[in-house]
């Protein structure tokens, strides 16, 4: 049985040929596409819990800001409807861009040996998002769906 095996297997070695066919295309290819839908799934339900979680986390501008039009809209009389729909998109790329900050910087302490960044800039990087996560809160959660 052994000899009949190494028969095979000799036989197997000199006949080498690529194994470029369609089959084995189609299945990289149907692989990937499910490996970026189980990604999508993931990060689509990794987005539902972090608004859940930081749902009543504002961030400081947000506050701010409620206080002055609370302010103007009880001593003016004015309708802040049109402002508060543009400070908040703005609001919402400021909390973008502290999220990809902070990506980012995780991004550059796990593979600081591939990426050619000094470790202080890495930490000034994830101190700054931290204040701007701080200022401008999560609003950039629910865009993201």
């Amino acid at each position: 049985m052994l000899s009949l095996k190494g028969i095979f297997l000799k036989q197997k070695l000199l006949h080498i040929k690529d194994d470029d066919n369609e089959f084995n295309s189609l299945r990289i290819f149907l692989g990937v596409t499910f490996i970026i839908l189980a990604f999508g799934f993931l990060f689509n339900y990794l987005i539902y819990f972090f608004i859940w979680l930081f749902q009543h986390f504002d961030g400081f501008l947000i506050v701010i800001i409620g206080f002055i039009e609370n302010f103007i809209i009880a001593n003016y009389d004015l309708n802040l409807e049109i402002f508060n729909n543009i400070i908040n998109q703005i609001i919402a790329i400021g909390s973008f861009t502290a999220l990809l900050q902070m990506v980012l910087a995780a991004f550059y302490f796990v593979n600081n040996r591939l990426v050619l960044i000094n470790s202080k800039k890495a930490t000034i990087l994830i101190i700054s998002s931290v204040i701007e996560i701080l200022l401008f809160g999560f609003e950039c959660l629910p865009y993201l769906l």
